[in-house]
């Protein structure tokens, strides 16, 4: 069985949910494209992703989860619904790894995986994901070579700007005045993330202590609540002051936080001269690697 029949299952048993509550700007439709973007079209829904060929579209059969992140049946059934309710609602595509197995391109979403897999489980397809840095790494070398063919084979295909390897480039530097501001916002891209690794880690080394019957009593209201006071360290009678309509999972916040200092990165990364797909400064030495 594949995730995403997993997933369909989870998404049966789920309470209706709104999308407004997990996804307000593409709910209200104010989601548009910048300069470097563009719309890919999955027929029910709409991905936004960069123009530079870094999005791959994938086979839903063929996208897999992490196994360790931790799904709310809500969020992804709030997705599901607006797709095939027939709201074409519109996305940020999300990120993944790709590879070439039995002749066919495969993907492990490494983030955006509710709405990615949300929209496919709601009729959405294929599934547009911007190819990790990773690997766009790896298609620079000749042992990637089929997977290079592979993926521009489907864009061409599918209709989208398809990737073209970069000429080696020799060791660059980064002018004074753009100095500075990367470097920190390179610092904030890694301090989001390992928030958002320590925040996992944390979680589910607690709900390690609980039997799987007494996890699926836990609604997905309360599995935020539940994230939210083992990463505060609150006490129970602390939830007592909180009003429901404040309880936020706090995994969203931070990864609404990991994509703010992602973004602000990019953006200074282009401004700095350095293709911001596949270069970053190191925050350590101040050289630019590989992103």
């Amino acid at each position: 069985m594949t995730d995403l029949e997993d997933l369909r299952y989870l998404v049966e048993d789920a309470e209706p949910g709104d999308l407004h509550d997990f996804y307000p700007q593409s709910a209200s439709g104010q989601l548009s494209p910048h300069r470097t973007e563009m719309y890919f079209d999955a027929d029910l829904a709409t991905f936004i992703g960069d123009n530079d060929g870094s999005v791959v579209p994938i086979n839903p059969e063929n996208v897999n989860a992490m196994p360790e992140n931790i799904f709310d049946p809500e969020k992804l059934r709030a997705v599901a619904d607006a797709v095939e309710g027939g709201h074409q609602p519109v996305f940020y595509a999300g990120y993944g790894d790709v590879w070439l197995e039995d002749g066919e391109l495969h993907a492990q979403a490494r983030d955006g995986n509710h709405r990615t897999f949300g929209a496919m489980i709601g009729g959405a397809s294929p599934a547009y994901l911007i190819i990790m840095s990773n690997t766009l790494q790896d298609l620079e070398e000749p042992f990637s070579d089929k997977l290079y063919r592979a993926i521009r084979r489907a864009q061409r295909e599918a209709g989208i700007p398809q990737w073209k390897r970069r000429r080696k480039q020799g060791r660059r530097k980064v002018a004074k005045k753009h100095l500075e501001p990367l470097l920190e916002a390179e610092r904030a891209v890694l301090t989001a993330q390992e928030d958002i690794d320590k925040a996992r880690r944390y979680v589910l080394q607690k709900f390690s202590d609980l039997t799987d019957a007494e996890i699926s009593e836990l609604d997905s209201y309360g599995l935020r609540v539940r994230t939210k006071l083992l990463w505060q360290n609150l006490s129970d009678e602390d939830l007592d002051t909180v009003a429901e309509d404040e309880m936020v999972s706090v995994m969203g916040i931070l990864e609404r936080q990991r994509e703010q200092a992602w973004s602000r990165a990019y953006d200074l990364r282009q401004a700095a001269g350095l293709d911001p797909r596949t270069q970053r400064l190191d925050p350590e030495t101040g050289q630019v690697v590989p992103a």
